[in-house]
């Protein structure tokens, strides 16, 4: 099957590494699930600068999130981490431990660091999320994930769609494995399949398709887990990276570059 070309790419210890490009996905092959909502709705309102594709990649060498925005100060919340660093802690590494929050349900909200984009986007992370309290371990409570989202602001609720990796709940083995979430309007269709806490996670965006793909560690092949129609998702959206640390939170997320 076809996945999308990587310009650059990132391995991520507890944390997600991000490159984009403005190139297509293939929908043919794998298995999916498909879910349409085709109900337009005026596009985002807020007025952070929109960057190129070339401007969005980022290796997490410097010692500042300055060109990223931290999604709860710039819509005047408080802050849903208890360690936020780059480059100091880790050299090259992005490192965030999350507080509980609600998490990436419904209405609820929890880190994003994100840039606006516009048009088609593919992006690709490899995630390895781990417990805060013994990192040898996956994350011990439900819920404890990071990985990659797609979001719009201005409208009726919170309009998003992500995929993640981590602990979920023990309706899938070993409660491990990935997070498809399809929000519209603040209302939530997820999908959850079973897996481990490492691997590679691509999310795509053409047009008003959003197409999810996954390799984890103990896959030996892409698989495209799920397609959605997302067309009040406007043009110029947030782009990013997410974490969850709902019902506890027992998660730490470290990005490093990948070699």
């Amino acid at each position: 099957m076809s996945v999308p070309r990587r310009d650059l790419f990132w391995k991520l210890e507890c944390l997600v590494g991000i490159s984009i490009s403005l190139i297509s996905c293939s929908s043919d092959g794998g298995n999916n699930s498909s879910d349409t909502n085709a109900n337009p709705t005026v596009g985002g309102s807020e007025t952070t600068s929109i960057i190129s594709v070339a401007e969005f990649s980022d290796e997490f060498i410097s010692n500042s999130l300055s060109n990223w925005t931290l999604r709860h100060p710039s819509e005047g919340e408080a802050a849903q981490h208890t360690v936020l660093d780059m480059n100091q802690i880790n050299v090259g590494t992005l490192t965030i431990q999350p507080t509980i929050t609600s998490g990436w349900f419904a209405g609820g909200k929890a880190p994003l660091i994100y840039k606006r984009v516009t048009g088609n986007v593919s992006v690709d992370t490899f995630v390895n999320t781990r417990s805060a309290a013994n990192p040898a371990l996956p994350p011990g409570s439900d819920y404890n994930s990071a990985g990659l989202m797609v979001r719009t602001t201005g409208t009726s609720g919170e309009n998003y769609g992500l995929i993640n990796i981590g602990r979920q709940t023990a309706a899938i083995e070993n409660s491990l494995g990935t997070e498809t979430q399809n929000t519209t309007n603040s209302s939530s269709v997820l999908d959850l399949q079973s897996g481990c806490n490492n691997g590679r996670l691509t999310l795509c965006r053409i047009g008003a398709d959003f197409i999810a793909y996954r390799q984890l560690d103990n896959e030996t092949q892409w698989t495209k887990i799920r397609t959605v129609v997302r067309s009040e998702i406007s043009e110029t959206a947030q782009v990013g990276m997410i974490v969850n640390g709902y019902s506890g939170p027992d998660i730490m997320h470290r990005l490093t570059t990948y070699v």
